[in-house]
């Protein structure tokens, strides 16, 4: 009987050990979907369905939609939304910010930039905390491409051109070169730096 009151107390020791405050859960990076519906602060809200025309999910202003702080900022008076997909006329956003999605009507919603449109021109930096080769500038658009340097998380690169998940940027006096973007699961590496 004693032997079995020290093995319970020894199994339930750890549980009842653990700190006051549990560690905070790590944020994954945004979802990149296949581009951004920029929605106007212009009061309007905006109706979310479980599928275009059907079964109503939500109906908020374009503010209560999730950040995508740090890897965007502000765009010019919008509040940015991730586009997963389209179907004629809708486009199926991320809605909030336990990534949620529905379905919005794309003439009431916004404008919807593809990435391939919305990221040349633009000022971008690496995120925080990625796996090494993601800070890799290579001479191709692909993985296994030879790296020309490694980048910190403090330099800007002005966006050339999106080929897939990658961009050829400027790197200032480093040349230009290929950088990828957004990771096989689609989430973001990069953060928009300024929004023109």
């Amino acid at each position: 009987m004693v032997l079995l009151r020290f093995l319970l107390l020894l199994f339930l020791l750890p549980a009842v050990a653990l700190p006051a405050r549990a560690a905070s859960p790590v944020k994954a990076r945004p979802l990149s979907g296949m581009g951004l519906l920029l929605v106007r602060d212009d009061g309007k809200r905006l109706v979310i369905y479980r599928e275009p025309k059907l079964g109503r999910l939500a109906e908020l202003p374009g503010r209560e939609l999730p950040g995508l702080l740090p890897s965007l900022g502000a765009v010019s008076g919008c509040f940015p939304a991730v586009v997963l997909s389209t179907r004629p006329g809708w486009l199926r956003i991320v809605y909030d910010a336990a990534e949620r999605d529905g379905w919005v009507e794309r003439r009431r919603s916004g404008e919807f930039l593809p990435w391939g449109e919305f990221l040349p021109g633009r000022s971008i930096g690496m995120l925080p905390g990625l796996r090494k080769e993601s800070y890799q500038l290579r001479r191709e658009a692909v993985s296994g491409a030879e790296s020309l340097r490694s980048v910190g998380q403090d330099e800007s690169f002005r966006v050339a051109a999106v080929r897939g998940d990658w961009v050829r940027v400027n790197a200032g006096a480093g040349g230009e070169g290929w950088l990828r973007w957004r990771d096989d699961n689609s989430r973001l590496l990069i953060s928009v730096r300024t929004a023109e």
